[in-house]
């Protein structure tokens, strides 16, 4: 979770940097990284790290996200240290989200452009399922050995967690568990686990005059499968997926149970979600689209 910061404090930090000079305005983004725009001639922004994010993993992500030309902020200056932070460019634009004067068909181009981008994101191989939590190697390393030990083994009692703050019905929590465990095979990584931005959604996605132009924020990136990306995508902005996929299959051709895949996904993303929430955010539990989508995928409608 993100600190209390002090614009003091973020001064101190960039003292010692090409930075020292630029104007510091803090950014209300993302939850579990403090995020400052830098800004000079030209606008950069600084994120410091919380005590259970690395950096190592993160520049080199970045550095392979970079090497398969997939549009994203290049990081230009680091430091670790007793607070580790990194200092990355602007994508240029804004978010496709936060712009309601894109027709349909504008975004939907965009979003077929960021597909293309995703397909190869999630074609960068990790070792091990999870949080990337550090580097191997020369290769993103994550802890966990497969996905029964990244978050399966930990449905069930989320899923009672859940139930007891009556955001789940038992009746709920029978189906849920019945459907993962008859679908659990589709969501076998096949002994490679791939790079997931680990938020990726349409606010996400940025465009310069209706023209993509790359996607932001990377402070949830894990190893795991194609699908987790795609998953998370279709609870959020189901709309677009259709654009996303086709974006995403002229790179990298998703086979013909992609949709299959991508139900089951959503479904353990959608419980591990709302745990999360109910333990940090609880007052973002009413009405969020994981609800929706478990009576979709659980009961068909």
């Amino acid at each position: 979770m993100k600190e209390n910061i002090e614009t003091e404090s973020i001064e101190g930090i960039l003292e010692d940097t090409p930075f020292s000079d630029y104007k510091i305005e803090e950014i209300d983004e993302g939850v579990s990284t403090n995020v400052f725009k830098l800004v000079n001639v030209e606008p950069y922004y600084l994120k410091i790290l919380s005590n259970n994010h690395s950096l190592p993993p993160i520049l080199l992500a970045n550095k392979l996200l970079l090497q398969n030309d997939i549009n994203v902020p290049e990081i230009v200056y680091f430091k670790e240290d007793n607070r580790d932070f990194y200092i990355e460019k602007e994508i240029k634009g804004e978010s496709v989200k936060n712009d309601p004067t894109l027709s349909k068909e504008q975004i939907e181009k965009i979003i077929i452009e960021a597909g293309k981008d995703l397909a190869k994101m999630n074609s960068i191989s990790v070792e091990g399922v999870g949080w990337i939590e550090g580097v191997k190697d020369n290769k993103l390393y994550s802890h966990e050995k497969d996905y029964n030990d990244y978050i399966l083994k930990n449905i069930k009692s989320m899923l009672n967690d859940l139930s007891n703050i009556n955001v789940l019905s038992n009746n709920q929590i029978e189906e849920i568990e019945r459907h993962i465990l008859n679908h659990q095979i589709l969501l076998d990584t096949e002994n490679t686990s791939y790079l997931a931005h680990g938020d990726f959604c349409v606010e996400h996605i940025y465009h310069l005059n209706g023209n993509y132009s790359g996607i932001i924020d990377f402070g949830d990136i894990r190893g795991t499968s194609r699908y987790h990306d795609l998953a998370h995508f279709y609870t959020y902005n189901r709309k677009y997926l259709e654009s996303l996929i086709k974006g995403y299959n002229s790179i990298h051709k998703l086979p013909s149970d992609y949709m299959d895949r991508i139900m089951v996904e959503a479904l353990v993303f959608g419980v591990s979600k709302l745990w999360w929430i109910s333990k940090n955010m609880p007052n973002k539990l009413n009405n969020h689209p994981a609800l929706e989508l478990f009576s979709e995928i659980v009961y068909g409608k």
